[in-house]
C-alpha cells in the first residue's frame, strides 16, 4: 500500500505532474526526492508558490493512518505536515481526526458535568441533612433551670465577662463598664445573638478550658444555628466541633428580656468585692491568667527574634512556678532576656536550634541568679490583687 494517495481536482496536465512531483518519495517512503528550489524552473513559477498551487489542485492523504473513531484518512496540507504525523503516529500508534475529538471533547465535557452537578446536589443534600442533625442535637428546652448571678463562682463571672468582651464589640462602652443600654443613634447588635467566640484568653487551650466551664455551668451553648463545617461527624453522628468555627448563645437558659440585667448583676458584684469565697479563689484565678499572658509574650518575643514556638508543659510548669515567688513584670523581664540571649546564640550556629531551648535558657537564668543572690528588676510593678 503506498504511503501517500492522491486526489487531483483538475485535469491539467502539467499540473498534475506538478503535484504529483511535489508530494513524491523516496522508495523508503521517509524523504521526498524534489526540492521545491528545482521544482519552480520546470514550471515557470516561485518556489514560495507551489505549496499553494499544490493545495489548490490536489488533496494528499495517507491510506495507513486512518481515525480511530471514524475511520477517515488523514489528509496533509504540506510535506511538513506529513513528516510531522508520520512522526507522531510512529510514536503512539493512533490518529484521531479534529471532528471525532471535539466530539469526545464535548462529550467528556457533559459529563463532567453532569457529575459536577450531582455531586453539588448530594453535597448540598448531605449538608441540609447535617444542619439537621445539628439542629436536633443542640436544640434546647425552653424553661431550664439556670444559675443566678449571685450563685457564680469568681472564676465564672470573670470567664463569663471575658467571652461576651472577646466576641467583639456589641454594645459602645461606658469607661468602668461592660454593658450600655441601646442608644437612638447607633444600630445595637444583639450581644446574645449566636457568634463565634475566640481569643478570650492569649492561648487556645485556656480559650478550651474557659469555654468548657461555661458549658458545663449552662451559662454558654452551641447554637443549634452553626454551620455543619464547624462539627465533625460520623456517619449520622456528632463526634466533635471546633470552638472556634461554631456560633455560641450567652446565657441560653435565661429568659430574653432578663439578660442584659442578669449581666449587670454580675458586673455589679465584681465590682463590690464582698463576696469572702470570691477572695479566696482570687489567687489561682489570677494565677492561671498570669501564666497565659507570660507564655504570650514568650512566643510573641520568639517571634519577634524569628522564631515559631508552640508552647508546651514545660513552659506552664516554669511560668507557674515563677508567678509563686516573682510580679508578672520581672517574669516579663526576664522572658525578654532570656529570649534575646538565646536568639543571639542561635545565630552564631551553623544549625539550626528549637525555639523550646529558650525555656530552658529561662529557667537556667533564674536558678543562677537566686544562687547568686542577685535581684530580678522589672518592667513595672506588678498590679495588686483585689483587697
Amino acid at each position: 500500500m503506498p504511503p501517500l494517495e492522491l486526489k487531483y481536482q483538475t485535469n491539467d496536465a502539467p499540473l498534475v505532474e506538478l503535484a504529483a512531483l511535489y508530494w513524491e518519495l523516496d522508495q523508503e517512503g521517509k524523504r521526498f526526492t524534489h526540492q521545491l528550489k528545482d521544482l519552480a524552473p520546470r514550471f515557470s513559477g516561485p518556489a514560495n508558490k507551489i505549496l499553494e498551487t499544490v493545495r489548490e489542485i490536489c488533496q494528499a492523504y495517507s491510506p495507513e493512518i486512518v481515525c480511530g473513531t471514524c475511520g477517515r484518512a488523514r489528509s496533509y496540507e504540506s510535506r511538513s505536515d506529513y513528516s510531522e504525523a508520520q512522526r507522531r503516529y510512529r510514536r503512539y500508534g493512533s490518529w484521531q481526526c479534529w471532528d471525532c475529538y471535539r466530539e469526545e471533547e464535548q462529550k467528556r465535557r457533559e459529563e463532567e458535568r453532569r457529575r459536577r452537578e450531582l455531586a453539588e446536589q448530594q453535597a448540598l443534600a448531605l449538608r441540609r441533612h447535617r444542619e439537621q442533625v445539628v439542629g436536633k442535637a443542640y436544640a434546647r428546652e425552653e424553661g431550664r433551670d439556670y444559675l443566678l448571678p449571685t450563685e457564680l463562682s469568681l472564676t465564672s463571672a470573670v470567664y463569663l465577662l471575658s467571652g461576651m468582651k472577646a466576641g467583639g464589640p456589641v454594645r459602645p462602652h461606658r469607661p468602668g463598664s461592660f454593658w450600655e443600654p441601646p442608644t437612638d443613634s447607633v444600630e445595637e447588635p444583639d450581644a446574645f445573638s449566636p457568634r463565634i467566640i475566640k481569643n478570650i484568653s492569649p492561648i487556645k487551650s485556656f480559650d478550651e478550658e474557659i469555654l468548657d466551664r461555661l458549658k458545663a455551668r449552662g451559662l454558654i451553648a452551641v447554637s443549634p444555628e452553626s454551620e455543619p463545617e464547624a462539627f465533625e461527624f460520623y456517619d449520622d453522628s456528632i463526634v466533635g466541633y471546633d470552638t472556634e468555627k461554631v456560633l455560641w448563645r450567652l446565657l441560653p437558659d435565661v429568659p430574653v428580656d432578663e439578660r442584659p440585667s442578669f449581666v449587670r448583676q454580675v458586673e455589679e458584684r465584681l465590682g463590690r468585692r464582698e463576696y469572702k469565697n470570691w477572695h479566696d479563689e482570687w489567687p489561682r484565678l489570677w494565677k492561671q491568667i498570669a501564666v497565659a499572658e507570660c507564655i504570650e509574650f514568650l512566643v510573641c518575643t520568639l517571634n519577634d527574634c524569628g522564631y515559631s514556638y508552640n508552647p508546651d508543659a514545660e513552659a506552664s510548669d516554669l511560668f507557674g512556678s515563677l508567678i509563686d515567688n516573682y510580679s508578672l513584670a520581672q517574669v516579663f523581664r526576664q522572658i525578654d532576656k532570656a529570649t534575646r540571649d538565646f536568639a543571639e546564640f542561635a545565630r552564631r550556629q551553623r544549625w539550626p536550634m528549637r525555639a523550646g531551648r529558650a525555656v530552658g535558657q529561662l529557667r537556667g537564668n533564674v536558678e543562677y541568679y537566686r544562687s547568686q543572690g542577685w535581684e530580678i528588676y522589672a518592667f513595672r510593678y506588678r498590679p495588686a490583687s483585689p483587697s
